[in-house]
């Protein structure tokens, strides 16, 4: 997990405004352009957006009730089905789990009076403090999650809006008197992650992952918001391909920036793979004219006692078979920011489906 995704961004203090979704991606506050949660159901989500797009948000400020992801209709964004607890809400229940601080951003769209009037605005961080579902408004189940500042660490509402802020203060006191937004406890949020079809579980393996079309067109479009937030000229690049093994369901372990072990995820102590890592400039060949990667990697894979092998820039792909003397490739791939561009769900599919050998 890297660590410096959760808590404030450096440069970016509490107050922080914005004009835009791009403008809030560029700045690693929020990095989706869509997504109103951000994150993982690998490692937690670090921040999430409220913009209006769900009905059953209610904010009080130091509180938000906050709706889960899903069951929309895209076009007039009215609630059609029921939500499910996997991807951006699943990575809600790892970060109460977790104890992991989330950045709170409220847009100009939201039905608040501690809205901004336009814009975006970076509110501090909040700690998810419960998760429970229920029917909304519309009928559908939804999946709510009980959201609180964190003192010291949020914007203060007390001192720019005295006069609402106790009034929603004692609003919610009432509702909480009354047994309203409190529902589950620790061991009840361990147990629905732990028996989740697509959780945070043990010996996952990522063909079950992604066994449908919706699952790998919701990969793409993860992944596809994660290239746009790393500079591949940049050594953060290292981070984004960390990323994307997270997103294809497995574990990393850094031994350097050129090195990371890949395991099942629950099992990150039990290396099933080893990876090299280059940049997009750098040959895939050849190190130096008498060594090439290929070698490297054997020579790796075999230190770490592994059988499997993978070299990557993060845009071609190259997975070894490194049980034998000899190493030969078992897959490759070639220009995946094109198949992420273009949304082909039928060669990302093939991309799992080779490295689900990996197990």
């Amino acid at each position: 997990m890297e660590k410096d995704r959760f808590g404030h961004i450096d440069g970016f203090p509490i107050g922080s405004t914005f004009k835009s979704r791009v403008e809030l991606s560029r700045a690693k506050v929020h990095r989706p352009t869509q997504a109103g949660i951000a994150g993982s159901q690998y490692i937690g989500a670090d921040s999430i957006v409220l913009s209006g797009g769900y009905e059953d948000d209610v904010d009080y400020g130091y509180i938000i009730i906050y709706t889960g992801h899903g069951g929309q209709n895209p076009n007039t964004r009215e609630q059609i089905a029921d939500q499910v607890l996997k991807r951006w809400n699943l990575a809600l229940a790892l970060s109460m789990q977790k104890r992991l601080p989330i950045r709170v951003i409220r847009g100009y769209g939201l039905n608040s009076p501690f809205a901004p009037d336009d814009g975006y605005r970076y509110d501090g961080l909040y700690d998810v403090k419960d998760i429970w579902q229920e029917r909304g408004k519309s009928g559908f189940l939804v999946w709510r999650y009980r959201i609180e500042k964190i003192k010291g660490e949020s914007i203060d509402f007390s001192r720019y809006y005295p006069d609402v802020y106790q009034q929603k203060k004692s609003e919610y006191k009432i509702l909480e008197s009354k047994g309203a937004y409190t529902h589950t406890n620790k061991f009840e949020v361990e147990q629905l992650i732990r028996t989740q079809p697509a959780g945070y579980v043990k010996k996952k393996t990522i063909k079950k992952l992604y066994d449908s079309e919706d699952d790998l067109e919701k990969l793409l479009t993860t992944i596809k918001e994660y290239r746009e937030y790393y500079n591949p000229n940049s050594i953060s690049w290292t981070k984004y391909i960390h990323d994307m093994f997270h997103l294809f369901g497995f574990s990393t372990t850094t031994i350097n920036t050129r090195l990371c072990t890949l395991g099942n995820l629950g099992d990150k102590n039990i290396p099933k793979a080893i990876t090299v890592i280059l940049f997009p400039n750098e040959d895939t060949d050849v190190i130096i004219p008498e060594l090439k990667w290929s070698s490297f990697l054997l020579y790796s894979a075999r230190f770490y006692n592994v059988k499997w092998g993978i070299l990557t820039n993060g845009n071609d792909l190259y997975l070894y078979d490194v049980h034998n003397e000899k190493i030969g490739i078992a897959f490759s791939v070639n220009n995946i920011e094109k198949i992420i561009i273009e949304n082909n769900i039928k060669d990302m599919g093939k991309i799992i489906e080779a490295l689900s050998v990996i197990k």
